[in-house]
């Protein structure tokens, strides 16, 4: 028997019109990932190859493609919400 976590923020995946996934809603999914993974795990965004090794990893189970193709955009988008934390406390 396997055990498998969801988070309790799931939400469908988004296509658009022709089928396929949104990418702006996958930046934006990709970036949430990024941000826990950064304030409870620690992740380290200046190294890529961790960041893509925990976007493949991630609960959404990514295709390689798409995390080679978006990942540094996910990153740019979390290190905003990040700093838009900060201001705002």
């Amino acid at each position: 028997m396997s055990l498998h976590l969801v988070s309790s923020d799931a939400r469908p995946i988004i296509r658009n019109d022709s089928g396929s996934l949104d990418r702006a809603a996958t930046i934006t999914r990709m970036s949430e990932h990024l941000v826990a993974a950064i304030l409870h795990q620690g992740l380290d965004t200046s190294s890529d190859s961790d960041v893509i090794a925990y976007l493949y990893d991630a609960p959404d189970r990514y295709h390689h493609r798409m995390v080679l193709d978006h990942y540094e955009d996910a990153v740019a988008a979390a290190k905003q919400t990040l700093v838009m934390q900060e201001m705002s406390r």
